[in-house]
């Protein structure tokens, strides 16, 4: 058996790093007829059981990886170096059993900027760890967001108000983002803040980024009108 590195998340305290992995444990073959049946011979597997133990957490974990063409498992297991087994993994499945319990937000619909940072934000919030970090942030993630809502001009609570007179917010989340941006703020100066309250940070950001970007661009879809201009969605008032 052989240590493969690859990036995956954690399915226990959901902390993404590069990680060894024990493989194969058992191999499969899935003809076209998809019965199952063991392999003794990587160059025909398809289906690999494998094992890996978070770096983090300490906690073991197992994987499937499951590939559409017989000779990737092979291929990734004589892979030298992380580029190779990362080209090899292309367009192969990996799971992780159990299943992944926590939730976090990777909505498709989030801008590319705030989706990658806000990942580490909530594994940084799940593991209550670095609330400085969390709520600073949480406070660049907005300042992104209003940029991509079309609020780049004026301080922060201009831009914020401007998106509660077009409709984008309710009273309440613009409450809300102001403080966050406050104490977001007060977290950068002094390097200290308290984590159950970067949490609550953490989980309202959650509910501006469906109400800003999620919920526009499912309405859009649901009426298959293509991209969605958020200003066309009218929010009641908090």
């Amino acid at each position: 058996m052989a240590n493969i590195p690859i990036r995956l998340r954690c399915p226990n305290c959901s902390h993404i790093e590069r990680m060894d992995v024990t493989a194969p444990l058992a191999m499969w073959s899935m003809p076209n007829n998809f019965t199952l049946r063991v392999e003794t011979s990587t160059t025909s597997a398809s289906i690999a059981a494998a094992a890996a133990v978070c770096p983090n957490c300490k906690i073991s974990f197992g994987l499937k990886i499951q590939s559409k063409s017989a000779g990737t498992i092979d291929r990734i297991l004589k892979s030298t170096s992380s580029a190779e087994v990362d080209r090899s993994l292309y367009d192969t499945s990996v799971t992780t059993f159990p299943k992944n319990k926590s939730d976090i937000t990777h909505d498709k619909n989030l801008p590319s900027k705030i989706r990658n940072a806000f990942v580490f934000i909530q594994e940084d919030a799940i593991n209550k760890r670095n609330p400085a970090g969390i709520m600073s942030g949480a406070r660049a993630c907005l300042d992104v967001a209003l940029k991509n809502l079309g609020e780049s001009d004026g301080g922060r609570r201009t831009r914020i108000n401007k998106l509660l007179s077009r409709g984008i917010i309710t009273t309440s989340i613009a409450a809300w983002a102001q403080s966050l941006w406050e104490e977001g703020s007060d977290a950068v100066h002094d390097l200290d803040a308290e984590i159950d309250r970067a949490i609550e940070h953490v989980e309202f950001l959650k509910l501006f980024f469906e109400v800003a970007f999620g919920l526009p661009a499912r309405i859009a879809l649901a009426s298959h009108e293509g991209e969605v201009d958020p200003t066309e969605i009218t929010l009641p008032s908090a």
